[in-house]
């Protein structure tokens, strides 16, 4: 099944759309903003988890969103640099009552995964970037590959014209219309003002300086292809202590997500199985509201009696209260308490 949008406001007024999918470990994915639509999944599919070895399977809660801009998302407000983008990010968050999480960047999405993790550490558990890039004037536009001029207003008939070779460019011998249908999914993501906006930003987006502040654990997984370089390799060597993975890409959908990039972000995460397995001798680490949850649930306090003393929705005290039994694998108020008494992450009563 799809999951259901959801739809929050910044702010400064931008009306995003979003989902959450999953339960686990809390995983938001920064909007890719080129072709992004939360109707579309064209790479990253992880919510195909469940039948197919290409997405990310359980023990995770995916957050994915649609940045203004793009998708389903207010796309009137068109603005895509860091601070709007920052903006958008921290909507989603007050939206989903996550305060510490993993941050993923894929691509175009990584230099605001890399600009939050390096202002925000506090916040974020990880970082997982996948073919980053630090400079966006690096990633030469397909266009330019297939001997297009570049690009800076376009008619209605030449969008339509440019997002066709683009799709005829990704899904190459594929049926044509499997390449209509793509460049049709180009144009309801993006209107041309909203491309021309994002190609001038990527022209100008430069993290370089920030790659040396990141100090959060960081996974950059890269793709070995012949059609691409491998700017991460750079990314990754910026990072401090930064962890890097390579495969070798599809060859036949260079972008597509891969089953080892599953395995390697669960097992830098350390989930097996579905669930969040701590390092030997070692407790998990929960958040500062997590700890108050679990004080009051092992003093007894309902879901209902525990968000009014908290002033949050039930909704979010369950959401809070899964993550806490995820983080330490238990299953029940039984449970959790034996275990918070335990390892004295509370006092008992």
């Amino acid at each position: 099944m799809n999951p259901s949008i959801r739809f929050t406001t910044t702010c400064d007024g931008a009306r995003l759309a979003y989902y959450t999918m999953g339960r686990g470990v809390p995983f938001v994915a920064t909007s890719g903003l080129q072709w992004g639509h939360l109707g579309y999944t064209l790479s990253f599919k992880e919510h195909y988890r469940s039948n197919s070895p290409g997405g990310l399977g359980p023990g995770l809660q995916i957050v994915r969103y649609d940045a203004r801009g793009t998708g389903l998302s207010d796309r009137s407000r068109i603005d895509f640099s860091i601070e709007a983008q920052i903006r958008d990010l921290e909507a989603i968050l007050e939206a989903t009552g996550h305060e510490q999480f993993v941050l993923f960047g894929r691509r175009h999405g990584a230099p605001l995964a890399i600009t939050y993790a390096a202002l925000y550490p506090e916040r974020v558990s990880h970082l997982v970037l996948s073919i980053p890039h630090a400079r966006g004037r690096e990633m030469r536009p397909l266009f330019e590959n297939l001997g297009l001029e570049s690009v800076s207003e376009m008619t209605e008939e030449q969008w339509k014209s440019h997002t066709r070779m683009m799709a005829i460019a990704t899904v190459g011998l594929m049926p044509n219309r499997m390449a209509e249908g793509l460049a049709r999914s180009y144009r309801e993501s993006m209107t041309p003002e909203s491309y021309l906006a994002f190609l001038r930003w990527r022209e100008e987006v430069d993290v370089t300086d920030v790659l040396p502040r990141v100090t959060v654990p960081t996974l950059v997984l890269s793709l070995r292809a012949s059609t691409r370089p491998r700017l991460e390799v750079e990314v990754a060597s910026a990072i401090p202590n930064a962890v890097i993975v390579t495969n070798d890409a599809d060859e036949t959908v260079p972008g597509r997500w891969l089953p080892a990039e599953t395995e390697a972000v669960l097992d830098f995460l350390g989930i097996k199985d579905g669930a969040f397995r701590a390092p030997n001798g070692t407790v998990p680490s929960l958040t500062h509201r997590e700890t108050e949850i679990l004080g009051l649930l092992v003093q007894g306090f309902s879901n209902r009696l525990i968000a009014e003393h908290l002033v949050l929705s039930e909704r979010t005290v369950a959401r809070h209260i899964a993550n806490i039994y995820q983080k330490t694998g238990v299953h029940g108020r039984a449970e959790v308490t034996a275990y918070a008494l335990r390892h004295n992450l509370v006092q008992s009563t």
